[in-house]
């Protein structure tokens, strides 16, 4: 009977992993993982793409990367889509991209628009709330509904103006 048990267990967990790795793999990957190696190519890809240089050793990229994982994830809908990328430039391919973009502290977040063509950094704080407000203003919406009637408003003084 004791065996029995072992085999239900067994079963129920190879049913539960596979479950698991089934929808783990349906999942998007929020933050895109760039190199030296598809980092212009994929910045030319997006018209608004957001990218963090950190270094693995650093306290401050430690404490700053669950924040900026809750960004993405907070962007994740938002239309005009918001892309969310990372460069480690500790490793050593990727150390021409810190030359290249000047990036002299960390973690430093650049905002690359129209392929690349222009850059900006981002200067403010570092926590997920204020990130996504700033982005989503710098990003526009593909349409903005409008609140305001036009029934109370006064076209009339408008009328004769000149």
């Amino acid at each position: 009977m004791e065996s029995r048990s072992w085999i239900y267990v067994f079963v129920v967990a190879i049913i539960g992993w596979s479950i698991a790795v089934w929808f783990g793999s349906e999942t998007k990957e929020l933050v895109l993982n760039l190199d030296g190696s598809n980092f212009h190519e994929t910045v030319a890809k997006h018209d608004f793409i957001v990218v963090h240089f950190y270094v693995p050793w650093c306290r401050h990229c430690q404490k700053f990367a669950p924040e900026y994982e809750k960004v993405a994830s907070l962007l994740s809908s938002h239309d005009p889509p918001i892309t969310l990328a990372k460069v480690n430039v500790d490793d050593e391919k990727n150390r021409g991209l810190a030359s290249e973009f000047k990036i002299s502290g960390y973690p430093t977040i650049k905002i690359f628009r129209n392929g690349g063509n222009h850059i900006q950094d981002y200067e403010g704080r570092r926590d997920a709330k204020r990130i996504v407000a700033y982005l989503k203003a710098l990003s526009g919406s593909a349409s903005a509904e409008i609140e305001d009637s036009t029934e109370d408003y006064d076209f009339d003084m408008y009328i004769n103006v000149v």
